[in-house]
């Protein structure tokens, strides 16, 4: 399983990589407001954590996630669900 420390080092990683952030990036970090993600980088952002995690973020059209925590409780969570349909369909 991974931790969420996994998971917030990955996160700034595309953030630096893909995004061009060169700012400090804390769970607090506000996506839009902090780091001046548009929604060009948002996508950019969302595209590249679901390839590396090979899942779906799922968010919630009507309540996006807007801080880095969000996200990374986000990724944890689609990570649970999917180690769980994972051993469920082994049985």
């Amino acid at each position: 399983m991974t931790s969420e420390e996994d998971i917030l080092k990955t996160v700034r990683s595309v953030l630096v990589e893909r995004c061009g952030v060169r700012d400090d990036v804390t769970l607090s970090t506000k996506l839009s407001e902090d780091l001046g993600l548009d929604s060009t980088g948002l996508l950019t952002f969302a595209l590249e954590l679901e390839n590396h995690y090979r899942l779906q973020l799922g968010e919630d059209p009507e309540s996006p996630p807007l801080s880095v925590g969000d996200v990374v409780a986000l990724i944890s969570k689609g990570l649970q669900e999917s180690e769980r349909g994972s051993v469920d369909s082994d049985s």
